[in-house]
């Protein structure tokens, strides 16, 4: 089966490629897993993986992206930041990413929490739980993603056996 569509070794290095990014913050390692999945169906004339497969894979994928996304607005809402604080938290760890990498997404929004909070309350130790709870769901969702991207992987490597 291999030898017969060289393009299944592309999706599973795809894949792969998927999870390790999935685990460094702000990467878009589901988007490469639905790149390799997107290959693959396309290899085969959009008949494998059935669209039952794809929806899955897809879904899953989507699924991965959306707790990227939200991610850093969550954590801080979650901390007892304000609104206007965990948005601007959500878009710091966008733009963190493409000026400092994945590290800097981290510390940039939790810099930013910080800050922005104890400028809001004077509550340092308020403000400080809330970056903390920012930095913690920032590196959870990595590991989240990291997770539905080898559930990509693994129903993908099922689809090919069925």
């Amino acid at each position: 089966m291999i030898v017969e569509n060289p393009l299944i070794i592309a999706t599973f290095l795809l894949m792969i490629l998927g999870i390790a990014g999935s685990l460094i913050p702000s990467m878009p390692g589901p988007l490469v897993s639905m790149l390799g999945v997107g290959i693959y169906w396309w290899s085969t004339g959009f008949t494998e993986p059935g669209i039952l497969g794809l929806v899955i894979l897809f879904g899953t994928g989507l699924t991965a992206l959306l707790f990227d996304s939200l991610s850093s607005y969550l954590g801080s809402r979650a901390g007892g930041a304000s609104r206007n604080t965990a948005v601007a938290a959500g878009i710091t760890g966008f733009l963190m990413f493409f000026v400092a990498g994945p590290l800097g997404v981290i510390l940039g929004v939790a810099g930013l929490v910080l800050i922005r909070e104890y400028l809001r309350t004077g509550d340092l130790r308020g403000s400080f739980r809330s970056s903390i709870y920012t930095m913690v769901s920032v590196m959870a969702s990595s590991l989240v993603q990291g997770i539905l991207t080898s559930l990509m992987l693994v129903v993908f490597l099922i689809t090919l056996v069925i």
